[in-house]
């Protein structure tokens, strides 16, 4: 696994313990997402730290519904979120691949309980190349739409349709979830040695830290996102998709709740 400085990864500990302590939760693991974990990150890019927590048992047998989700105000350059097991475990089930790269993550700040290890041995038993591509599919044509239909483009916006359409790709290619680092995703599915060229230069650009300019559009990139959306397009509800077995995920979930190694200290 990967590692930022120590500094940073005092910080980070930190504020994962005090969430523990002021929400009466275990974190079950914590997680880089984002640039830093795709691995085309700029010197002052934000550490997105996403991760999995469990309540005590009393918790999840209240009437009442309760949020299942933990946000914070970004501190500086660390922007903080996480979910409840039980909504990690729901989407897991749905194949989303949201989970699927947390799981994934190169770097990793909190391992407990062996919860991040189990989810990774069943990936391929849960993961829905439909469901995946249909997610990736979106993503593409929204981030296209918002940030790219212009002569001006700020071209880290870039790196939020390619990837997306990488990991399609890498779908239709694979039926696997994709990697989470983009040079290996890329290596695996453009084999345009002109058009990886310009992707990668692009990356050694952005590591640099001159990620705020405005360039004009990048014609090359333009016609490969509409090719391959519109080939997604026409693909995507053909692609496999997956039975699962639910009661699988809830024997997991009746572990954790269940493994005292996994309970908060309060409890």
């Amino acid at each position: 696994m990967e590692k930022h400085d120590g500094k940073i990864e005092e910080r980070i500990s930190d504020s994962l313990l005090h969430i523990e302590q002021n929400e009466n939760v275990k974190i079950l693991f914590a997680v880089e997402s984002g640039s830093r974990a795709w691995g085309f990150e700029s010197k002052d890019s934000d550490y997105d730290v996403r991760f999995v927590y469990i309540h005590p048992l009393k918790w999840y047998l209240q009437l009442e519904t309760t949020k299942e989700v933990l946000e914070y105000p970004v501190q500086g350059d660390i922007d903080l979120s996480g979910w409840d097991v039980k909504k990690a475990l729901w989407l897991f089930a749905k194949s989303n691949p949201t989970i699927f790269e947390w799981i994934k993550s190169p770097v990793v700040y909190i391992d407990d309980c062996g919860f991040r290890k189990k989810l990774l041995s069943m990936e391929n038993q849960f993961f829905s190349p439909r469901a995946g591509m249909y997610h990736y599919l979106n993503m593409a044509k929204g981030n296209l739409q918002k940030h790219l239909l212009r002569e001006k483009i700020l071209w880290k916006k870039y790196f939020y349709v390619l990837r997306p359409l990488f990991a399609c790709m890498w779908i239709e290619k694979y039926l696997t979830p994709p990697p989470m680092k983009f040079e290996k995703l890329a290596n695996a599915v453009v084999s345009d040695c002109a058009l990886k060229e310009k992707i990668f230069s692009l990356v050694k650009r952005k590591k640099s830290g001159r990620e705020m300019q405005k360039i004009q559009r990048i014609d090359v990139f333009h016609e490969f996102f509409d090719k391959k959306i519109e080939h997604f397009e026409n693909i995507v509800s053909k692609m496999p998709d997956k039975k699962i077995d639910i009661k699988i995920l809830d024997e997991l979930f009746f572990e954790i709740l269940n493994d005292e190694n996994c309970k908060s200290d309060k409890l």
